[in-house]
């Protein structure tokens, strides 16, 4: 059986493979999510930096010491033309495949959504590719529902 905990430093790493698996599985979808040279080091960084944040909530999903998922949540601010300021955001979450369907998510968003509430967030967005259907479908089973469209134009 698995278990969710917070990160600790010397997982980043390993998180970091699973991060670029989450970049290669969005590039299946749009060539926009090309991942960058050197993919791994960056996440690793980025991992490093949201644990050490009071901002941000990296949990990982583990059995038998295998890291086999994560999730990364965050605080984020929007422009000071909005009455609500702070919200939360849920910016990666990734399973490997053999370990879907087990409630992992479920055990994720209970941890994120109660990390939120102690910091007196009650707003979360996510963003999920158009083309993403399973996501799509997972998330709405959640809660979550598309409010705004985001456009992109490549200009030649």
């Amino acid at each position: 059986m698995f278990t969710i905990r917070k990160a600790k430093v010397k997982d980043a790493h390993k998180i970091a493979k699973l991060g670029a698996a989450l970049l290669k599985h969005h590039e299946k979808f749009d060539k926009y999510f090309s991942s960058a040279k050197g993919i791994e080091e960056i996440y690793k960084k980025l991992f490093r930096a949201a644990i050490y944040s009071p901002k941000s909530l990296l949990l990982i999903a583990e059995e038998k010491g295998k890291i086999i998922g994560y999730a990364l949540a965050s605080i984020e601010k929007r422009p000071p033309v909005y009455k609500l300021r702070k919200i939360g955001n849920i910016s990666d979450a990734y399973i490997i495949t053999a370990y879907r369907r087990l409630g992992i998510t479920n055990q994720f968003i209970k941890r994120i959504f109660q990390w939120f509430k102690t910091k007196k967030i009650k707003n979360v967005e996510l963003q999920v590719h158009i083309k993403n259907e399973i996501s799509k479908a997972a998330w709405s089973k959640y809660g979550f529902r598309a409010y705004v469209e985001r456009r992109r134009l490549k200009i030649k």
